[in-house]
């Protein structure tokens, strides 16, 4: 009992290392993307993790201007929907569920007024990729509650928890030669 009890701690505490050991195990992987923008912590972690594994960390945001990479994400058709809040400006019951195409405008009007990052790198906001040219599907939300962390009258804290969702075919799919570009990283 005592030896179970100490592995379920090593899992734990070494979670992320041990699930890509696990996905090394099942798949060919090289390498792991991190979507840090500007933090050192979720850069330093991935590069930890990488460097234990002997695998290759790939950090194709970092430092990018950050209106630059809100717009070409959205002109990628990178369709991906507010599921967190957590920022002076931003309410919950106006903004969930609402895509970054429709935030662009309000999101680049907070960073001018507060200094909001508009890609939510200070931890203003969460995403949820719904759809973009890489997926095979697009998710569908099909039923959520807004669950609210804290009732903060100036930057309430609150997410979406999904009830209900399902893929879905894409009018048009992703044809199976589909290679991927480095515009977002190279423009």
């Amino acid at each position: 009992m005592r030896k179970l009890r100490e592995i379920q701690q090593f899992i734990q505490k070494h979670r992320v290392v041990v699930y890509f050991l696990c996905l090394q195990e099942k798949e060919d992987i090289e390498g792991i993307s991190v979507g840090a923008i500007l933090s050192d912590y979720q850069r330093d972690r991935v590069e930890n993790v990488c460097k234990r594994l002997n695998l290759q960390p790939l950090a194709y945001l970092w430092q990018r201007n950050q209106e630059d990479l809100l717009r070409e994400m959205i002109a990628s058709s990178v369709q991906a929907m507010i599921i967190k809040v957590a920022a002076l400006g931003l309410d919950p019951d106006k903004h969930l569920g609402k895509t970054l195409d429709e935030m662009e405008p309000y999101l680049l009007e907070l960073s001018k007024k507060y200094g909001v990052h508009v890609c939510g790198e200070g931890g203003e906001y969460e995403t949820l990729t719904l759809d973009c040219p890489l997926f095979k599907k697009k998710i569908v939300v099909d039923s959520s509650e807004v669950v609210t962390h804290s009732a903060d009258a100036f930057a309430p804290v609150a997410y979406l928890r999904f009830r209900e969702l399902h893929l879905e075919d894409k009018v048009t799919p992703v044809p199976d030669n589909y290679k991927t570009s480095n515009y977002i990283h190279n423009s």
